[in-house]
């Protein structure tokens, strides 16, 4: 379904579109979701072995960090943004004085 989605928001008739692809989100949920609990903490286990950094968990502010950042980009087009990436927009100095 994300990777329909994706396609379609691209077909859409906006300037400038940013897709933020993040992976496994980390954070606090009103429902108890334990097997989603489980793949959090096996995929930080996961991710300090070689060549599976990507398979680290991402904090929910990182991202909402990232996607108010990516609005600062006035470059048109189309930009998907990696795991990768939305780490490190999300240290752009834009919001470095917003607190956790």
């Amino acid at each position: 379904m994300k990777g329909e989605l994706d396609r379609d928001v691209q077909k859409l008739p906006f300037q400038t579109i940013r897709i933020l692809k993040p992976g496994i989100l980390e954070g606090e949920r009103s429902e108890h979701r334990t097997g989603e609990k489980v793949m959090i903490n096996l995929s930080k286990i996961i991710s300090k072995l070689p060549g599976l950094k990507k398979l680290r968990p991402i904090h929910v502010r990182t991202v909402a960090r990232a996607m108010i950042n990516s609005c600062f980009d006035e470059t048109k087009g189309i930009k998907i943004y990696t795991m990768e990436e939305i780490f490190l927009l999300s240290n752009n100095e834009l919001l470095m004085n917003i607190k956790n």
